[in-house]
């Protein structure tokens, strides 16, 4: 990796059931990358047929790091949205100690109270905390690479019976993966938030969150009312990008 100035690749799944919203977080994620210069790829088809689509994201990461050149590779679902234009990814992925792969939590914030979004599986795995798979930093290493690998095997072998039940590709995660290599992987804090209703948005952006991750995509209203601070750095690449940017 370049550690001074690492290439970086921002990668989504999003297919055309989802392009209602995933037309405007795309355009965002595609003007952030822009401004930072960065990549970004968004990938329009399912890759694998005889499963869940959300496991069509986690082959993509796999496929996308066998193939890929660049030193960091962020996965972000069509439902996040940048709210820091500056945010580093090299920052971001460097800052918790040292580790190779960060994950968003599983979790959401009332105030200064942080609650597990799946009580069932916090008891279960006797964490508080656990991985989110809606926004994943990680370096491009051979590590990455058997790690997603991994996944999907797990997904279609040992771990088939946890595969097709909600939340499908983070159960065999937490099951499999994420304990396993504690080492390696870490979750982010304040920088990433779970959310749903435009006063948690607001909150999270005057705390200086990075990435809010707003379930089911964000209102056209609301997302407009985000674009609206970003009128001097992403907007005016945004105007080009929506018009640009179109599922293949």
């Amino acid at each position: 990796m370049n550690k001074n100035n690492p290439s970086c690749d921002v990668i989504m799944l999003a297919t055309k059931e989802i392009e209602g919203y995933a037309r405007h977080s795309s355009a965002l994620w595609s003007a952030y990358c822009a401004h930072k210069g960065y990549q970004f790829h968004r990938y329009s088809e399912r890759l694998v047929s005889d499963m869940h689509v959300n496991w069509s994201k986690i082959e993509m990461v796999r496929q996308h790091l066998a193939k890929s050149d660049a030193d960091i590779v962020t996965l972000v679902d069509a439902d996040t949205y940048v709210c820091n234009p500056q945010m580093c990814l090299k920052d971001m992925l460097n800052r918790r100690a040292l580790k190779a792969m960060m994950f968003s939590p599983d979790t959401n914030r009332t105030k200064m109270i942080e609650r597990p979004l799946n009580f069932r599986a916090a008891l279960e795995h006797r964490a508080l905390r656990l991985p989110n798979a809606g926004f994943i930093v990680m370096e491009n290493s051979p590590f990455a690479l058997q790690f997603f690998e991994d996944w999907m095997d797990l997904a279609r072998n040992d771990l088939k019976h946890l595969a097709d039940i909600h939340p499908r590709n983070q159960r065999v995660l937490w099951k499999g993966l994420y304990f396993q290599n504690r080492d390696k992987v870490g979750l982010f804090k304040g920088e990433v938030e779970r959310l749903g209703t435009e006063r948690q948005l607001f909150r999270a952006m005057k705390k200086g969150c990075d990435v809010v991750h707003f379930r089911g995509g964000m209102p056209k209203p609301l997302f407009d009312r985000l674009i609206e601070n970003f009128s001097s750095t992403l907007l005016p690449l945004m105007k080009v990008q929506v018009e640009a940017k179109r599922p293949c």
